[in-house]
């Protein structure tokens, strides 16, 4: 049986990057662990993730959450330095 831990590490994602989909979309984390893995793998699925990402630092923004603003900042940093040319 696999474990959730099992999954994030055969996805090739980070778990923060899971939890951002989760978050933006308002769903389990396995079920965003999915919709990553399918998205991951093409430009347009990559920049869709970082439109998550992005979606999720504007309302910690608007709601004035600076911690939960910069975590969603370093998460995107970090994906985004994933995909070299991705623009």
């Amino acid at each position: 049986m696999l474990t959730f831990e099992d999954c994030v590490e055969l996805s090739e994602l980070p778990e923060d990057v899971i939890q951002a989909i989760a978050v933006h979309d308002h769903i389990p984390m396995i079920i965003a662990l999915e919709m990553g893995v399918k998205m991951k793998d093409t430009p347009a699925g990559q920049r869709r993730i970082c439109q998550c990402i992005r979606d999720d630092i504007d309302h910690y923004r608007e709601i004035g959450d600076r911690r939960d603003c910069q975590y969603y900042e370093d998460v995107l940093r970090r994906f985004e330095s994933t995909l070299p040319g991705l623009q």
